[in-house]
């Protein structure tokens, strides 16, 4: 029988240390699947040994490239992780999530500035989010601001709220 390895992009969505100490761990998320020009979402499933595969374990929210293997587990499949690294949000999810809601903050980055553990305790809730991108007019302009480490812009979008703009700056990069 031969052993194919597969390449497959996951937005995390958990992550369980496992046994055997700090570097094993299982992984649940979300499998983006690329068809017909859209992406198909699936559970996913990865274990994963970081000290093997990866410099560390992947954080809830953020994407991963992760290369290996399927094999059966329970009633379904998981990945044995031969390597993996976090990953950019990717930009063709993002778009085709701004062209199914072009005013609205895409899903993936919604989940990203909730979820993740670089924005803890900024109250990055998906109402003020809203407010701070309609304030500066565009997802694709906060976005940029966030990148180009524009704080007095993200100010304004947070109200004057200088720890919040900075937080969001240092937590994106």
């Amino acid at each position: 029988m031969v052993e194919v390895k597969v390449k497959v992009i996951v937005r995390v969505t958990n992550v369980f240390k496992g046994k055997l100490g700090a570097g094993d761990a299982i992984i649940t998320g979300i499998r983006y699947k690329k068809e017909k020009g859209d992406f198909t979402l699936k559970l996913a499933r990865l274990k994963i040994n970081s000290w093997k595969s990866t410099f560390r374990l992947p954080k809830k929210g953020e994407f991963v490239e992760a290369y290996g293997r399927w094999v059966s587990f329970e009633d379904t499949l998981q990945l044995l992780v031969e390597k993996c690294s976090p990953i950019p949000i990717p930009m063709e999810i993002a778009e085709i999530e701004l062209v199914k809601s072009p005013l609205l903050i895409p899903p993936v980055y919604l989940y990203y500035f909730n979820k993740h553990p670089a924005f803890e305790g900024l109250g990055l809730g998906p109402k003020r989010l809203q407010k701070a991108i309609d304030h500066v007019g565009s997802f694709t302009l906060f976005m940029a601001d966030l990148e180009n480490y524009n704080t007095k812009s993200l100010m304004d979008a947070f109200n004057g709220n200088y720890v919040r703009a900075r937080g969001v700056i240092d937590g994106y990069h």
